[in-house]
């Protein structure tokens, strides 16, 4: 199970955002061992609520929001050819803020980036803004007195270990040095 891409959009002044449409992307063929000297070879397949979008904004409560009409024929035909728009546009996100101890919502915006990016190289690469929103948040809990292990929220070291798989996607310090203000 994972990503088959990661995409982020800011909103703008008036909150708005747009994912642009994109096609010609299959979901990738995946191997796995039966035994030991046997494998078996199979198309992976979306979630049923894909595509799926993560909503964070330092000191509001976070927000994944998949497709809800999932059972719909339309969404799949009888050979598995995937179609995909997404159950919420054109639609209002309403983000409310968080309400509750640091401590909890550090966990809560950790929970933001769980199996996030999995089997996608250099993942961390194609969510800088969301990364380093969450690395904000992280600063500003300390300065709040949220420490490890209640501030749950990762470093950029731990970015890279957490979303480098592959192991060749150069310094996460190295690539964040542009967007850090």
């Amino acid at each position: 199970m994972g990503d088959l891409d990661l995409m982020e959009a800011v909103t703008d002044k008036n909150g708005k955002f747009l994912f642009r449409a994109w096609e010609g992307k299959a979901p990738p063929m995946r191997t796995t061992p039966v035994s030991d000297t046997l494998t078996v070879r199979y198309e992976t397949r979306l979630s049923s609520g894909s595509p799926e979008m993560i909503f964070f904004k330092g000191g509001y409560k976070p927000a994944r929001m998949g497709n809800y009409n999932y059972l719909s024929p339309e969404l799949r035909d009888q050979y598995h050819a995937w179609e995909r728009s997404s159950d919420w546009n054109g639609k209002i996100i309403k983000m409310e803020k968080f309400k509750g101890s640091l401590e909890n919502y550090s966990s809560l915006a950790n929970g933001t980036l769980s199996g996030l990016g999995n089997r996608i190289e250099c993942a961390w690469k194609k969510i800088p803004f969301f990364l380093i929103t969450i690395l904000d948040e992280k600063e500003r809990l300390e300065r709040e007195g949220v420490r490890w292990p209640r501030n749950s929220l990762p470093s950029i070291e731990r970015v890279q270990q957490q979303f480098d798989n592959y192991g060749n996607c150069g310094s996460a310090k190295e690539f964040f040095k542009e967007y850090i203000k």
